[in-house]
């Protein structure tokens, strides 16, 4: 769930099978919170669906690691890995509280290995788990890693809240999205646009082209799919902000539309797309 391909298993598969931690085993179900309803009018046509993202809500500086929060560093994990995960898990909870009203009603913990087993990082119910000698994670710059912890931790979030692990495109395209925002795009890093443009380009060049939004319900698949699934959760929720992401258990009650008529207002929103003329994310994904 940071960004990684994972064949042809459902996001809740995934979820399940990743998770290492020693102690507690996943569950789905789990729903600490209900958080009602996501708040404002949700477009009522496809035509109603815009890509533009409101002015970034600032995230507060990131806080100390509260008493729910358990650190576990092996031995052998590297002392700026230390305090980056701790700077992206803490600078996640700040946003995912601001944005979300999250209280963790139960203890979770973030285990750190040496190891370089796949994925670099992942996350359950109990936690998250991170794989430092993962080359993914050593060749991310720090910003990334940063991204990764919140994607990671809004994962958590989505087991708490009694998210529908359906479809993969939504569930990780959430956490992508949440992830992009709260470590890089609120803390000025990169704007809403660049980093648009930034998943365009990851696009443009991949070939073949990459298929309808609708082949990913259950499936990851092959290529910068998590780009793919980034614009369209920017394109889905429009100007709202991420609030209807707190809890989404049936698409046309969470965002005003049925997923039919938003596949079909996506694939025509793809065909506006251009390639930057520059690629703005070097150094930050």
């Amino acid at each position: 769930m940071a960004g990684s391909l994972h064949g042809e298993r459902s996001a809740a598969q995934i979820m399940r099978r990743r998770l290492h931690l020693p102690v507690v085993l996943i569950t789905m179900t789990i729903g600490v919170f209900a958080l009602g309803s996501c708040g404002g009018r949700g477009p009522t046509s496809p035509s109603e669906i815009t890509p533009s993202t409101p002015a970034p809500t600032p995230t507060p500086a990131p806080t100390p690691t509260p008493p729910s929060i358990t650190f576990l560093f092996d031995d052998g994990v590297l002392p700026d890995n230390r305090i980056g995960i701790e700077d992206g898990i803490n600078l996640g909870y700040a946003f995912l509280q601001a944005q979300f009203q999250w209280q963790l009603a139960q203890s979770i913990t973030v285990r750190v290995t040496a190891s370089s087993a796949f994925p670099p990082a992942s996350a359950g119910s109990n936690g998250v788990t991170v794989n430092t000698g993962n080359s993914n994670w050593t060749t991310s710059p720090d910003p990334n890693r940063r991204k990764i912890m919140v994607h990671e931790l809004f994962h958590v979030l989505q087991f708490h809240n009694g998210w529908v692990f359906s479809p993969t495109w939504l569930v990780e395209g959430s956490a992508e999205f949440v992830g992009y925002r709260g470590a890089l795009i609120d803390t000025g890093l990169l704007s809403a646009a660049q980093s648009r443009g930034c998943h365009i380009w990851n696009i443009s060049f991949w070939s073949p082209p990459m298929g309808p939004l609708q082949t990913y319900e259950s499936t990851i698949g092959d290529g910068p799919t998590y780009s793919l699934f980034y614009l369209a959760v920017e394109r889905l929720l429009g100007e709202r902000g991420v609030a209807p992401l707190a809890r989404v258990t049936n698409f046309q009650s969470s965002f005003g539309v049925s997923q039919a008529e938003f596949y079909g207002a996506f694939e025509q929103y793809r065909t506006t797309w251009q390639r930057p003329s520059r690629y703005e994310c070097f150094g930050f994904r």
